[in-house]
């Protein structure tokens, strides 16, 4: 929605990361693991553009430059973390299953509001009728609420819950990188 005067608009709009699971492989010593991440993050947000220069013909990308900022609500704004080996553990001449062994789940949550800044380009010609935008900025979030459990020998994992809120609190700022493309229909 543009403003009167052509250099304030307003946009609404959904931010989906469309990421179920990340799974990777890490060692914890000498012992292979497998962590299996399942980030949860969906927003619908509203943010005010400011474009501090006038277009000019000699220099069309200077009226496409803007500032932005603007608020979230996040539908869900969690991520969860499970580790647990990935092959049986050797314990001298003793083979503990990994199964046996157990699971570390870790999670986190933030709340729901989060603001956003940012700054990007937009309405670039890139053929007739067809423009191309770019937006960076970041989200602001809480300090999150997390916690940790275990499963089978790992149970008493749980303890580290103080130590892994402590680790997550400076985790606060989500980067957001937009490509736009806009079609033009006369």
């Amino acid at each position: 929605v543009a403003l009167p005067g052509g250099r304030f608009d307003a946009r609404v709009g959904v931010d989906i990361i469309p990421i179920n699971y990340i799974t990777s492989t890490q060692y914890l010593g000498d012992n292979q693991t497998r962590l299996d991440i399942a980030p949860r993050f969906s927003n619908i947000h509203l943010i005010g553009d400011w474009r501090p220069f006038e277009f000019n013909a000699e220099n069309p990308l200077t009226g496409n430059f803007k500032l932005s900022a603007g608020v979230a609500y996040f539908i869900k704004s969690q991520g969860t973390a499970d580790i647990q080996l990935a092959h049986d553990y050797q314990y001298g001449d003793m083979t503990v299953p990994q199964s046996e062994v157990g699971v570390v789940t870790a999670s986190a949550k933030w709340s729901h509001v989060a603001p956003y800044a940012g700054l990007g380009l937009d309405n670039i010609p890139v053929f007739p009728n067809f423009l191309i935008g770019f937006d960076m900025g970041a989200y602001y979030l809480s300090s999150p609420s997390a916690s940790i459990t275990g499963t089978n020998f790992l149970a008493g994992n749980s303890s580290n819950q103080p130590i892994l809120q402590r680790n997550l609190k400076s985790y606060r700022f989500m980067p957001v990188f937009q490509v736009n493309f806009n079609l033009s229909i006369k």
